[in-house]
């Protein structure tokens, strides 16, 4: 092997894998006729694509709404998704009051609501939801206790001294 095709060896050896991006030209003088060259192409892969973004964090829904009983008697279930005044099924007590924190807001849904008082403004014995005081089953005046929504803050039971009856169950939604 001449020292000259050692050079040209060597020197196309430093472009192994060099990738060209456009034309190749080759010109030669007409000084000297040697063997010539050989180009091979191998097949290239396809550049991968970039790995996806990991994803964020899930899209949580909103905590169930949630009540406790904060003062009084009245009951909170297993669940604590609803709660009764004293008692219930049975009557609740005279002169009897419960205090019901709500955290986080929801909407009540009345299972059962049987107190003493009249459809008009007139509460003997009541729930206070949202400023608004419910009595005889589920009404005061011409609002209806069921679907009320509430936000966090204290809901009220209070009863009188005379009548009781069956009481109430509601539940938060």
């Amino acid at each position: 092997m001449k020292s000259s095709e050692r050079a040209s060896t060597t020197r196309f050896a430093e472009l192994d894998g060099v990738v060209p991006t456009g034309d190749l030209v080759w010109s030669s003088d007409s000084s000297q006729t040697s063997k010539g060259w050989k180009i091979c192409a191998e097949k290239q892969l396809p550049t991968p694509a970039p790995p996806e973004p990991a994803p964020g964090p899930p899209t949580l829904a909103p905590p169930p709404a949630s009540w406790r009983v904060t003062k009084g008697q009245c009951k909170e279930q297993e669940d604590h998704r609803c709660i009764s005044s004293t008692n219930y099924p049975q009557p609740y007590s005279a002169n009897d009051n419960c205090l019901i924190q709500v955290q986080v807001s929801g909407t009540v849904q009345v299972l059962e609501f049987d107190t003493e008082g009249r459809t008009s403004s007139s509460c003997w014995d009541w729930l206070e939801v949202e400023s608004n005081r419910y009595c005889n089953h589920g009404t005061s005046g011409s609002k209806e206790l069921d679907g009320v929504k509430v936000s966090a803050g204290t809901i009220e039971w209070s009863s009188d001294f005379s009548t009781q009856q069956k009481g109430w169950k509601i539940c938060l939604t």
